[in-house]
């Protein structure tokens, strides 16, 4: 009888070591099974990586350059190493007497650039206009 007991209750502890065995495996298996369908549709991935590097270098990248403005950027020390001023830059530039005509004339183009480059940018390349200006069609 003793060694009945004691036989089970090494089955009962084989048992725990094979259940957590198996739940280790079985979550290896999951990322492995992921990982699998990811190289199964390795194309659409292909498909998506010049968009996602597009984001990542033109759009994400440039918002850690932003930290400029707001520091008295030593390149040498680089952006970690650099002092923070906050807003004190922006403060010396609007206190500028000069400030006033760069924000006006900094309007202006950006004026001008809405005012023509939009209509230039529908009669010339939409459909509808072409009837109207044909010197401009393609």
């Amino acid at each position: 009888m003793a060694d009945d007991y004691l036989t089970r209750q090494h089955i009962r502890r084989d048992e725990k070591l094979t259940g957590n065995i198996q739940k280790k495996r079985s979550l290896g298996f999951r990322c492995s099974k992921a990982l699998h369908r990811m190289l199964q549709d390795y194309q659409l991935y292909l498909l998506i990586a010049p968009t996602v590097a597009y984001f990542v270098i033109f759009h994400y990248l440039p918002m850690y350059g932003i930290q400029m403005a707001f520091q008295n950027f030593n390149p040498i020390r680089g952006f970690s190493g650099s002092k923070w001023v906050g807003l004190a830059n922006f403060t010396k530039y609007v206190s500028n007497l000069n400030s006033p005509y760069a924000i006006f004339h900094a309007s202006l183009i950006v004026l001008k650039t809405h005012l023509v480059g939009i209509p230039e940018y529908h009669l010339m390349y939409n459909p509808g206009h072409g009837k109207l200006l044909p010197r401009l069609q393609h």
